[in-house]
């Protein structure tokens, strides 16, 4: 599916006419023949349409790219990266279509399988592996960018194992990581990085100590255990929630109330004691950063009946103060 059929798909979702969508941007006939691949459509056509529909470009390929069937393989294929499964590995690289993968952070992730799968399986050496990843982060090595996203680490994170095991290479990215992690503040680091920083703190660490910096090494140690603090006590605070597809993990966190379940407790003894709580969980469907400047107002009444009853009303004002005028 093209970038414009998706927009049109969404359109049709939301009951925009084709007019109104076309409306100051294009006429309806160019847009049947962009639509039927008879015109090649411009970028800011593409852009202004977007707009309509309150995403932007990157928004539609990261999160409305195929019917989800691509999404659902690559988050699969990173599962399986992580247990160096090659079977299953080799078995999604052979599903994945090339042709339907419009994203490149899809592309680099299907690349380092393809790499990753060829080191385990023995096609290539160590030194090609470790070149090939390179080759996919070089950017980072050559511009000073600023903390690496989460598959980035992961790449990074190959690199150092490869240093720290095999001593014939430039140690790149133990240095890199060694700067981001000395430099870093442990309230700075993004909750989506932080499981990466775990594994990489020690692996820097173990550099460090091989080339007898005790002092340095210590200090990633004693980084590591308030990064391991910080994320025990997001957990028991229920700021960070964990979801397993394995369910022997997934009963060992709920056992520690860290899957984000509501808990249905009650000190109450009495046989009339009667639990009420109220949750209002909103859910962002615009993919963007509206709820930054939505103010809300919960007005929570409770009135206990003469017959014993109780009749709760709950009243909620939301204020939506955005300058945007753009929908949503």
């Amino acid at each position: 599916m093209t970038i414009i059929q998706i927009l049109d798909k969404l359109r049709d979702e939301r009951n925009i006419t084709i007019t109104d969508f076309c409306d100051g941007v294009c006429s309806r006939s160019n847009y049947s023949r962009y639509l039927n691949h008879k015109q090649k459509i411009p970028y800011d056509i593409l852009e202004q349409l977007s707009i309509k529909l309150g995403l932007s470009i990157m928004h539609i390929l990261r999160d409305y790219n195929d019917t989800n069937t691509l999404k659902q393989d690559i988050n699969q294929l990173i599962v399986e990266l992580q247990n160096d499964n090659t079977k299953q590995i080799k078995k999604l690289l052979d599903t994945i279509d090339l042709n339907n993968i419009m994203d490149s952070y899809y592309y680099q992730i299907y690349t380092y399988a393809l790499y990753k799968y060829q080191y385990l399986t023995k096609e290539i050496y160590y030194q090609d592996y470790y070149q090939k990843l390179h080759d996919i982060v070089e950017y980072i090595f050559n511009h000073d960018y600023p903390e690496p996203s989460s598959f980035e680490y992961i790449i990074l994170h190959q690199l150092a194992t490869l240093e720290v095991t095999y001593d014939n290479f430039s140690n790149k990215a133990i240095m890199i990581l060694k700067d981001i992690l000395q430099n870093s503040s442990i309230n700075t680091i993004h909750s989506e990085n932080a499981n990466f920083h775990l594994p990489t703190f020690m692996v820097v660490a173990k550099h460090l100590a091989i080339k007898k910096d005790y002092d340095s090494a210590m200090n990633i140690v004693n980084q590591t255990i308030k990064l391991s603090q910080a994320l025990n006590q997001s957990l028991d605070s229920n700021q960070l929630a964990l979801s397993f597809v394995d369910q022997k993990l997934a009963t060992a966190f709920a056992d520690l109330n860290w899957d984000g379940k509501l808990l249905y407790t009650s000190d109450c003894t009495h046989t009339a004691c009667l639990k009420d709580f109220l949750l209002v969980n909103d859910a962002n469907l615009g993919v963007n950063k509206a709820n930054f400047f939505v103010k809300r107002r919960i007005d929570y009444n409770l009135n206990i009946q003469k017959d014993g009853s109780s009749l709760a009303t709950a009243t909620i004002d939301y204020n939506n103060t955005s300058p945007a005028e753009s929908w949503p």
